[in-house]
């Protein structure tokens, strides 16, 4: 004779095997929570730090930027000096008499630069 099979016993299988899949999806699911906790947190935190940082090298650019330039010939090349002080900022290795007349005599008057990037526009024509 052939003992038939326990129905209570297929159905507590059944009951931990389904209590243990919901058991890892919740686990997943929190840990997944966690991790995005804790990434918001160093990543609020890099964001104020970039924040802090951006606004110290603003002030630092501002006033450099007020001071402004003062771009023109130099002991025979291009000379940048600081519009405030007339002391050289920087010098380009490019020989005034190479540039075309007109941009010679521009040198030999002064252009004057506002700003960082005004002054990298003008390094960026004499330098092309």
């Amino acid at each position: 004779m052939q003992k038939k099979p326990d129905k209570r016993f297929d159905r507590r299988i059944l009951y931990v095997l389904s209590m243990a899949s919901v058991f890892l999806i919740i686990t997943a699911i929190f840990l997944n929570f966690n991790n995005s906790l804790q990434e918001g947190k160093s990543t609020s935190a890099e964001s104020s730090q970039n924040s802090s940082a951006f606004a110290e090298n603003s002030e630092i650019e501002t006033a450099a930027n007020s001071r402004g330039y003062i771009v023109q010939e130099y002991q025979g090349v291009i000379g940048i000096f600081w519009a405030d002080t007339g002391e050289l900022y920087d010098t380009l290795d490019i020989p005034v008499s190479s540039l075309p007349k007109p941009d010679a005599a521009m040198l030999k008057q002064g252009i004057r630069a506002e700003t960082a990037a005004q002054l990298q526009a003008l390094v960026e024509d004499y330098e092309s």
